[in-house]
């Protein structure tokens, strides 16, 4: 064969070799998340075998709400990440789609590539969306990497989005061969109201409990409580919901007992049953007197109700600073405080213009 046709073909397969290699580098084709219809990284990654690298519990997706209570009609900003030991080059696909989706079924909700690190595609038939690296969003020099992203959860229909999402972990061979492929699903559930402002006013004859709604799906009816010491609650009666509605509705409820101090919230029911609870509103003059937190032995956290602190402290009897995780439960705090020896501690707190500190003894394990 001529010399300079095997030249002239040798050239011509490296320079497709190398379109091929950039092209995956800046992105993978669609529909490669292993989402119902679809397939996965390994048909493009010879040798690959699905989630058997090890490392599959290391891909994470979170937000600033849990999974199981996000919004309707709220934009969410999301942190993907993961991490694999000895692997310093990662890329990944991501679709969202409604529970129980079939091949044919299409994507829910907007996705935003917000990062220059992402981008978005999408298909016809069925008509999906797909979130993914971008050339600049592949390099993890510690081996581990966060792609952030934004998310707007539906408001017309009462479903439940699955984030399906596929990883490949590369060995950076500049080739497809060796490379880890991993696919996890995140499932979600949207709540069926989104709440507006929340407030009880003082009355001549007890209190006036306001609320609004900003979006409701499928709701059914609210519960008005109240609550003497912000822990028990009782139940003073029901108002109708708007079933479903994406505009600003509004709702009140009178309670005729006079109290100098009390909680209240809403608690709002689906016509499935599903529950959401409201912030923890008070009508009182100041928290200290009337909020006492306490240690409970079963969670191993320090509670008190919620009723939107501006800041929250905890220190040691030295004054010396301490982690702060909490946790919304029911419209009670949870302060997780496992980890701390038993002893006596400082908890402060700032709402509004109100300053409070308790010392609240921790019994450890």
């Amino acid at each position: 064969m001529n010399t300079k046709l095997i030249k002239s073909i040798i050239t011509g397969g490296l320079l497709i070799w190398s379109i091929s290699a950039i092209t995956y580098t800046n992105a993978p084709p669609d529909s490669c998340t292993g989402a119902p219809g679809e397939s996965n990284c390994t048909s493009c990654h010879g040798g690959s075998t699905l989630n058997s690298g090890g490392a599959l519990n290391n891909i994470l997706l979170t937000t600033s709400a849990p999974l199981s209570s996000l919004q309707p009609n709220t934009t969410y900003t999301f942190n993907l990440s993961f991490s694999q030991t000895g692997r310093t080059k990662y890329g990944f696909q991501l679709c969202v789609l409604p529970s129980g989706a079939n091949g044919s079924s299409s994507s829910i909700g907007i996705l935003i590539a917000s990062s220059s690190e992402t981008q978005l595609s999408s298909t016809t038939n069925p008509n999906r969306t797909y979130l993914m690296h971008d050339v600049s969003g592949t390099s993890a020099p510690g081996a581990t990497k966060i792609w952030q992203f934004q998310y707007t959860t539906p408001n017309t229909v009462n479903v439940s989005p699955v984030f399906y999402v596929a990883i490949n972990a590369s060995n950076g061979n500049n080739s497809s061969s060796g490379d880890l492929i991993y696919t996890k699903i995140f499932s979600s559930t949207v709540l069926p109201v989104k709440w507006g402002d929340v407030k009880v006013l003082a009355s001549e004859s007890g209190a006036f409990i306001k609320w609004s709604t900003l979006t409701e799906i499928n709701n059914h009816y609210f519960e008005v409580q109240r609550s003497l010491n912000g822990y028990d609650w009782e139940t003073l009666g029901e108002v109708k919901g708007s079933g479903n509605q994406s505009t600003i509705k509004t709702y009140q409820f009178a309670d005729d007992t006079r109290l100098i101090h009390a909680y209240y919230r809403i608690m709002q029911v689906d016509y499935d049953g599903k529950l959401d609870y409201s912030k923890v509103v008070r009508i009182d003059k100041k928290i200290q007197e009337t909020v006492l937190p306490f240690y409970n032995i079963a969670s191993k956290s320090i509670v008190l109700p919620n009723i939107d602190y501006t800041a929250l402290a905890l220190t040691d009897l030295k004054g010396n600073s301490l982690t702060v995780n909490t946790k919304d439960v029911n419209g009670v705090l949870q302060i997780d405080v496992h980890d701390l020896p038993a002893g006596i501690y400082v908890l402060s707190a700032l709402h509004q213009t109100n300053n409070a500190s308790w010392k609240v003894w921790v019994s450890g394990y």
